[in-house]
């Protein structure tokens, strides 16, 4: 059966701590759960109680069972958590931190990444290969760590030649291994071009 996400998922760059020792990168969290990057391997039967480092919120604790594994690299695992509890100031950090960062209605639709491959110029690294991308950013690999919260300037090259531009901000960088980095951008900014082409990708998606 596929699994269905109940809430809307941010990108967050933060630090998890492991009550049992170790720590992970986060990619994203919501209300619900969180997904990290970490070498540590996690037994999903077990209830995984951690610290959560919330930019400008502080440590929030959390405790939940490992729904989701997937294998980056031979030492590097994936991780979706599903909390099972958060203390009552967690919560609330969390919750505010969400709605003082989440720029789109709840309850608009939402738009799935897509598992596309697309030419991107950016100022700080030259052109690259974004592995998926959405209507709220896009994801890209590259070789040199890129400080979060920077500001950069995209020109996205799509199929059937298209050439759009956008402006973005870094909110995770997580190192993969010792050459590479996994970026994830949120757009500020974007023409309508970029708009329209992204509406329509997911479209056809729907469509499928």
């Amino acid at each position: 059966m596929e699994e269905r996400r109940s809430f809307s998922r941010i990108p967050i760059a933060a630090k998890v701590d492991f009550v049992e020792n170790g720590k992970a990168d986060t990619k994203d969290i919501s209300i619900g759960g969180i997904c990290f990057v970490t070498s540590e391997v996690l037994n999903k039967e077990l209830l995984t109680i951690l610290y959560i480092q919330i930019p400008m919120k502080g440590s929030i604790l959390a405790s939940g069972f490992i729904i989701r594994k997937k294998s980056i690299t031979p030492e590097l695992y994936e991780y979706g958590l599903i909390f099972n509890s958060l203390d009552d100031d967690g919560s609330y950090h969390l919750r505010s931190y969400i709605e003082e960062n989440f720029r789109y209605d709840w309850k608009i639709k939402k738009y799935p990444r897509l598992p596309m491959e697309i030419s991107v110029n950016c100022a700080h690294t030259g052109i690259l290969k974004a592995s998926c991308i959405d209507i709220h950013g896009l994801t890209i690999s590259i070789v040199e760590e890129i400080p979060i919260d920077t500001r950069i300037l995209l020109t996205l090259y799509f199929p059937k030649n298209e050439m759009t531009s956008a402006e973005g901000k870094v909110v995770s960088c997580i190192k993969l291994d010792e050459v590479k980095y996994e970026v994830r951008i949120e757009f500020l900014n974007m023409d309508e071009s970029t708009k329209m082409i992204l509406l329509k990708l997911n479209n056809d998606i729907d469509r499928e």
